[in-house]
């Protein structure tokens, strides 16, 4: 997993690895974030990818990770972007617009 494009195998092993780690189960997950079983079952089965932003972030809450550690497994994000979106969950408000227009004069 470190580049975006990474194969739909990280999805799911990042889905196994949450759900060990919160202990639940698929059905549980599936019922938590709102979509079927079988919709589940393909992300295994066929590699689906969820493609709703909304299903992303509800897989990333319940799993109890950050965001953009289910943007890494779905290979929206690189390792190093990941890590560079990690450092600013510690940023005050100030700072992060500090940020943010530090990275646009840049551009």
């Amino acid at each position: 997993m470190t580049e975006p494009g990474s194969n739909p195998t990280d999805w799911w092993t990042y889905i196994e690895e949450g759900l060990e780690r919160v202990g639940i189960n698929q059905s549980r997950l599936a019922a938590e974030i709102g979509i079927s079983a079988p919709s589940l079952s393909r992300w295994r089965t066929q590699g689906v990818l969820p493609s709703d932003p909304e299903t992303v972030r509800a897989v990333a809450y319940v799993l109890q990770t950050p965001i953009v550690d289910a943007l890494y497994a779905l290979g929206y994000l690189t390792q190093t972007e990941t890590q560079e979106m990690r450092g600013l969950a510690n940023y005050s408000n100030r700072e992060l617009l500090d940020e943010i227009e530090r990275r646009m004069l840049k551009d």
